[in-house]
């Protein structure tokens, strides 16, 4: 004898009358209790407004990467809700896909930002000196780039 399911949607929320359901309905056989434990497992993990919820962060992420290393624990829960984050066939959504690239952009920006600051003042952080000394050399820098300018016209 082939199994088959009930329609548990309408058997949890009250609704499930065996007279009042369809013929497709009726064919439906009970599940064993593992079936159904599975199957409400299976109903809890996909949650539809965890892509969008990623895809939020991802931008946040983009957004804040900017102020040096903010963007970096945005894109690192971006990337973590679009890995948990399912559709009804277990796979990956397209807003889950564009979220984890988003965040991962965010953190790349995020990490070049911060890899420039310590770089500019790699004296003041790792010396101790002022960071004025760091913009006497952004000055230099930028007149000697002005000069090979006007030198090339």
């Amino acid at each position: 004898m082939k199994k088959k399911k009930k329609n548990y949607n309408k058997f949890e929320t009250g609704g499930y009358d065996f007279n009042s359901m369809t013929e497709d309905e009726k064919s439906m056989v009970t599940m064993d209790s593992a079936d159904y434990q599975e199957y409400k497992n299976e109903k809890h993990r996909t949650n539809a407004n965890l892509p969008s919820n990623a895809m939020g962060m991802a931008i946040t992420s983009i957004v804040l990467s900017c102020c040096c290393a903010s963007g970096i624990p945005f894109g690192i829960i971006a990337i973590v809700m679009a890995v948990l984050s399912k559709d009804e066939n277990g796979g990956k959504t397209q807003k889950a896909r564009t979220a984890i690239i988003l965040g991962i952009v965010g953190i790349g920006i995020s990490v070049l930002i911060l890899l420039t600051y310590v770089i500019i003042f790699k004296d003041s952080i790792f010396n101790g000196t002022s960071p004025e000394a760091s913009l006497e050399f952004l000055e230099n820098l930028s007149e000697k780039l002005e000069m090979m300018e006007s030198a090339g016209k």
